[in-house]
């Protein structure tokens, strides 16, 4: 069993190449999916059936000190986009270096955040919509080689449908093989 502690130096955000730094305490940040990825309906005949979202946004959630320069930009990004009306490619790229996990958006929508202002340094939240993301959540401990080859091969998938590569060919080879091996197996044990 590995027991890791948490670095938030070790935390890369960068949001239109620049580095955006001055996380407040507590959450650092926050990637969430806005509709699930799987839903289940009752056909006619009474039998679930399961269906795949694949399109969903996700928001990215960070806190920063309301001291830090970065707010300054990220607004200015925020202002461009509401007055313009023009989503421009606003990539962000999001690294846990603990560990395993990272975001990549193409083109992220950046929300007003709320502003407090005291005789204190509070924190500014960020959201951040991002209509075309590929996310992947990982751990800070030793992988073990399934976890890996598991990552890898979901990271390559990912990559495939982000471009828009069609991988039905592949699908359907894989679906053979798997027919054949529940055949095989199955043949087995009956």
């Amino acid at each position: 069993m590995s027991v890791s502690i948490l670095d938030p130096s070790k935390l890369s955000l960068h949001i239109l190449g620049c580095k955006v730094e001055g996380f407040s305490k507590g959450s650092f940040v926050t990637i969430a999916r806005e509709s699930p990825t799987f839903s289940t309906k009752r056909s006619l005949k009474g039998q679930k059936m399961v269906s795949r979202d694949r399109h969903s946004d996700y928001t990215l959630t960070f806190r920063l000190d309301n001291t830090m320069v970065a707010n300054t930009w990220l607004h200015a990004i925020h202002k461009l986009q509401a007055l313009y009306g023009v989503v421009f490619p606003v990539p962000i790229m999001y690294k846990d270096k603990n560990g395993q996990t990272s975001f990549f958006c193409t083109t992220g929508v950046i929300e007003e955040p709320r502003t407090d202002q005291g005789d204190s340094v509070l924190p500014t939240e960020w959201t951040v919509i991002c209509p075309v993301s590929m996310n992947t959540v990982g751990g800070s401990g030793e992988d073990a080689f399934a976890a890996k080859t598991l990552q890898a091969i979901s990271t390559m998938l990912s990559l495939a449908d982000f471009s828009g590569i069609d991988l039905s060919g592949i699908q359907g080879q894989a679906q053979g093989l798997y027919n054949k091996a529940y055949n095989t197996i199955g043949g087995l044990f009956s």
